[in-house]
């Protein structure tokens, strides 16, 4: 019974990864992409440092190629896409502040609004890389469902004949 409890702890919480909310509808992994893209397409037009575009995308490929573990490695995977995801923040945070520090250093128009430019392009690859994190987060809690499904529902009905032969077997005897 608490085999069958602790596995229904985690169906429960792969479930809400893959669900708007504890009860709502099914997220798919179409409207994730298209929330992608659509911050990609935004962020070439409005960014002034065209290279930290090629690093976020460098970036996105790394946290993307967890998504493409088998079912071994989706065990781990959350860990790894944490990792992944602050690893490269960190990264690109620090690359913009170099950036724009040595671009503050030629244009005095620059150095004086450095403060926004910063906080408008650290605003950019924060969402980037939560948007990239959900999607490679989807696709693995939905094939780690599949996969809870397959195990819980044989659990699930072992439950259900010990129960049966547990009060049969009491009423007997």
């Amino acid at each position: 019974m608490l085999t069958v409890a602790g596995s229904g702890i985690f169906g429960r919480y792969f479930y809400s990864k893959i669900h708007h909310g504890l009860y709502g509808r099914k997220a798919t992994l179409s409207e994730l992409q298209d929330r992608a893209q659509d911050l990609r397409a935004r962020g070439t037009k409005i960014l002034m440092m065209p290279e930290l575009v090629t690093l976020v995308e460098n970036e996105e490929r790394k946290i993307l190629s967890v998504g493409e573990w088998g079912v071994g490695g989706m065990l781990f995977a959350p860990i790894v896409i944490s990792l992944r995801y602050s690893g490269a923040r960190s990264r690109l945070r620090r690359y913009v502040r170099a950036a724009i520090r040595v671009t503050a250093a030629r244009h005095k128009a620059v150095a004086r609004q450095s403060d926004r430019f910063e906080r408008v392009a650290f605003d950019y690859v924060s969402r980037r890389m939560k948007v990239t994190r959900e999607v490679v987060e989807f696709r693995i809690y939905e094939r780690l469902f599949s996969v809870w499904h397959v195990l819980h529902m044989p659990l699930f009905l072992m439950l259900i004949a010990a129960g049966i032969v547990h009060v049969i077997s009491v009423h007997v005897y």
